[in-house]
C-alpha cells in the first residue's frame, strides 16, 4: 500500500504501518504520522458517520484518525478524532477514550464535527519521548456512510417548527 509521510518534523521513517487481518485492519507501531490516499475524493458533510474499531496495546502521547486535503499536516486543512492520549492534542477527542488492552468500537457522526472534501486518511501515533519504537494501536473495519439526521423539532407559541439539525 502506498503510504506517505503525513508530518516530516514528527514522523519516524525507521517505521512502517502494517496490515493485519488480510488489510482489514491497520497497526501503528512507534512514533509514526502516515498517510493513504482515499483513491477519490471523499465529501464529509453533515449526514456523514465514520465507524471504526479501535484497539489500544501501548498508549503514547495521541492516537488519531484524520482527513487531509493533500496528505500532509496542515492545521488549517486537517481534520483528526483523538481516541486516545496522554497529551492535549485536537478540539475533536473522542470520548469514552480506549483503555490499554481494550477494542473500542466507535460510531462517529463525524460531520457534525467538521466537513469538508478530502482524499487522504491519516494516522497518528504521536511518542515524544526517548522510546521512539514504543506505543502500539490498530484501526479495523473503518467505514464511511450516509445517514439521515433526525430533525429536531421545538414547540413555539403552540406550533411545531422542525429544525435541521
Amino acid at each position: 500500500r502506498s503510504q506517505q509521510r503525513y508530518n516530516g518534523g514528527e514522523d519516524s521513517t525507521s517505521h512502517r504501518l502494517r496490515f493485519p487481518d488480510n488489510g482489514a485492519s491497520i497497526q501503528l507501531k512507534g512514533n509514526m504520522w502516515r498517510s493513504l490516499p482515499l483513491g477519490t475524493d471523499v465529501t464529509i458533510d453533515v449526514g456523514t458517520n465514520i465507524d471504526f474499531d479501535f484497539t489500544l496495546t501501548d498508549l503514547r502521547d495521541v492516537h488519531a484518525l484524520c482527513f487531509t486535503v493533500d496528505g500532509y499536516w496542515d492545521s488549517r486543512n486537517t481534520r483528526c478524532l483523538v481516541t486516545a492520549n496522554t497529551q492535549s492534542w485536537s478540539k475533536y477527542n473522542i470520548f469514552p477514550k480506549a483503555q490499554v488492552g481494550e477494542t473500542r468500537h466507535y460510531s462517529i457522526p463525524v460531520g457534525l464535527f467538521f466537513t469538508g472534501t478530502f482524499n487522504y486518511i491519516s494516522f497518528i501515533l504521536d511518542n515524544d519521548t526517548s522510546c521512539r519504537s514504543c506505543g502500539d494501536s490498530t484501526w479495523s473495519n473503518v467505514e464511511l456512510s450516509q445517514v439521515e439526521r433526525p430533525k429536531l423539532s421545538v414547540q413555539v407559541y403552540g406550533a411545531t417548527v422542525e429544525l435541521d439539525s
